[in-house]
């Protein structure tokens, strides 16, 4: 029973694994389609830091205003300084304080991980009901309904 228990929860922790291999394969199909055209311009620093290195920034494109937020690694810089913006030409409320890049070695290297996870869950959910249903088995238990 206690295999069973660990199982579920390595399960568990497996399933976060993928949401965040999912993600991290999300922006990397997002980056390989914007990173070919995307642009940079001047921004400014408008807010921040309001929590690790994160801060708000603004900045224009034509007549419009746009804004966003994203971390700044390095010396503190202050709030007005100039950065450099990168962002989508057709969608301008896409952008980001790094540019948008792609690497096909570091997608493979995510779907094998994502691929070892699905292999994992799907083996451990395997042994977690078998040593679930051998328990249940050698309990004497019967079938609710089942005389």
């Amino acid at each position: 029973m206690n295999a069973a228990m660990i199982s579920g929860i390595l399960m568990w922790a497996a399933g976060i694994g993928l949401l965040l291999t999912y993600s991290s394969l999300h922006d990397m199909n997002r980056n390989q389609v914007l990173g070919p055209r995307q642009r940079s311009i001047a921004g400014t620093l408008s807010v921040g830091p309001i929590s690790r290195n994160i801060y708000n920034y603004t900045f224009s494109v034509g007549a419009n205003s746009y804004s966003g937020w994203g971390s700044i690694y390095g010396p503190e810089p202050k709030i007005g300084q100039q950065v450099v913006i990168y962002y989508d030409p057709d969608d301008p409320t896409v952008n980001a304080l790094g540019p948008f890049e792609f690497s096909a070695r570091e997608r493979a290297w995510k779907v094998g991980i994502g691929l070892s996870l699905v292999l994992f869950v799907i083996t451990g959910s395997v042994k977690s009901i078998s040593v679930c249903w051998k328990y249940w088995d050698r309990s004497g238990f019967t079938t609710p309904g089942a005389q």
